[in-house]
């Protein structure tokens, strides 16, 4: 085969997907070219060695219905399939322990210097120009009654 033989349009021309100019030439190339004749030849028994009918199946429901058949019947439990009731109730549980872990911060003394050093700072500021007599004195005073 010479190296300015199109081995693509050979095959295009074979499996019947040659445009028909495109088909003239090759044509006429084959005439002359004795090597891509024995391609030819060597295309046409590849072909018959894969190729399948083209008759389209005319009974598909019984086609079908033999591959249902085929598969097994047996359905995997659902149980098995189903996560545990903890894992799907993990959302639930994450929030009961935050939860609890703030219950315990509150009832705790270190929730208590968190909040007297906040009111301390908020006096603070307070002395600073703000206005001293709101809603922070009397809630740091209720605080205090509370934990007193």
């Amino acid at each position: 085969m010479d190296h300015n033989c199109n081995t693509d349009q050979l095959l295009a021309l074979h499996v019947g997907d040659l445009a028909p100019e495109d088909e003239k030439n090759i044509l006429h190339h084959l005439s002359t070219c004795p090597s891509c004749q024995q391609l030819l030849v060597e295309m046409k028994s590849w072909k018959s060695s894969w190729d399948f009918p083209d008759t389209d199946m005319e009974n598909g429901e019984e086609f079908t219905h033999q591959v249902m058949s085929s598969l097994p019947t047996n359905k995997a439990p659902s149980e098995l399939l189903r996560p545990p009731l903890w894992r799907r109730k993990v959302g639930i549980i994450h929030g009961l322990s935050a939860f609890a872990a703030t219950v315990a911060l509150f009832f705790s003394n270190s929730f208590y210097w968190i909040n007297a050093t906040w009111f301390h700072y908020s006096n603070m500021f307070g002395s600073l120009g703000q206005d001293n007599h709101g809603f922070f004195p009397i809630l740091q005073h209720q605080v205090s009654k509370f934990f007193s």
